[in-house]
């Protein structure tokens, strides 16, 4: 065992606590030391009470560097500069299998209903790790709200559509950079 600090959710209150925790990755997982962790509506809404979760590390947006790897992991070495794809996936669908995580039906995630990276070291499985390269601490961890807005180009809508985005944020804004990216040129917002 080994204690770390890290943010939960406990009785209906945000503490930092010490908490006592395994740090040996299994076969196929790894350890990441946490750089950077990026707050997200989620997180402030779990805080709240307004999205239900409870005794769990919070924060779902991370940078980090890998220390630890497990004995079947291949795709990582030790100092990789990583973010972590926080859904976690049943394992059994046809998204799964593709390593779709982020579509699967009955996806949960790290943060609400896993330990979250707002804490000093996540241990998490390979397959939810991302490798990047020579890309700062505060970039790898926008990861993951680009890969939530990155979602609307798996849609159905076509270049030419006009689009309406409800909200003025930074994800609604990043959704905007994204389409406008791709060639999607009659983005509007709306509050």
């Amino acid at each position: 065992m080994n204690t770390i600090k890290a943010l939960v959710k406990e009785n209906d209150k945000l503490i930092v606590k010490d908490m006592n925790k395994s740090l040996k990755p299994l076969k196929d997982e790894v350890l990441v030391k946490v750089e950077l962790g990026g707050v997200c509506l989620t997180d402030i809404y779990i805080a709240e009470g307004i999205i239900e979760s409870e005794n769990v590390i919070l924060g779902h947006e991370c940078s980090g560097t890998v220390v630890e790897i497990g004995t079947e992991v291949t795709n990582l070495k030790l100092g990789d500069l990583v973010s972590i794809n926080p859904y976690i996936g049943c394992g059994e669908c046809d998204h799964c299998k593709k390593n779709n995580f982020q579509l699967c039906l009955e996806q949960k995630a790290i943060g609400k209903d896993f330990d979250g990276v707002f804490s000093e070291y996540v241990l998490i499985n390979s397959k939810n790790v991302v490798k990047f390269n020579k890309v700062s601490f505060e970039r790898i961890a926008f990861f993951e709200p680009v890969l939530a807005c990155s979602a609307v180009l798996n849609t159905s809508i076509k270049k030419e559509s006009e689009i309406l985005i409800f909200g003025k944020n930074r994800i609604a804004d990043l959704t905007n950079r994204i389409l406008k990216a791709n060639g999607f040129k009659n983005v509007e917002f709306t509050e």
